[in-house]
């Protein structure tokens, strides 16, 4: 029975009919007020991504709702040594985490408030 379970899952594979998994790509090296480029991949517009101290209640530090596309250019106005992590909300409900990531310090803080 496994086997054959494992037959019909290649078979939909191959044909693409094997749904893949909605995710937001971890983003590397997030410097301080150099805009990064977060993307991801699946999922029904809009958007809202978060965000947001990456400890299991994590503070809300930003949120961007309504995007339509599958990447957002955030403005890394956040300061150097903080870790943050990203959430982001399909329409469906569907959620996806990325890894923490700590912001690392740039040549400028003039965009931070």
């Amino acid at each position: 029975m496994k086997n054959a379970l494992l037959a019909l899952f290649t078979v939909f594979a191959s044909a693409g009919l094997v749904a893949a998994q909605f995710q937001i790509n971890t983003p590397d090296n997030l410097i301080e007020c150099v805009p990064s480029l977060i993307t991801w991949i699946n999922g029904d517009s809009p958007f809202t991504l978060v965000i947001h101290e990456p400890d299991a209640n994590g503070h809300i530090i930003q949120e961007f709702s309504d995007l339509t596309s599958r990447s957002f250019t955030w403005s890394t106005d956040v300061s150097a040594g903080t870790t943050v992590g990203f959430s982001l909300r399909d329409r469906s409900g569907a959620e996806a985490q990325s890894a923490p990531v700590t912001i690392l310090a740039g040549s400028s803080t003039s965009c931070i408030a």
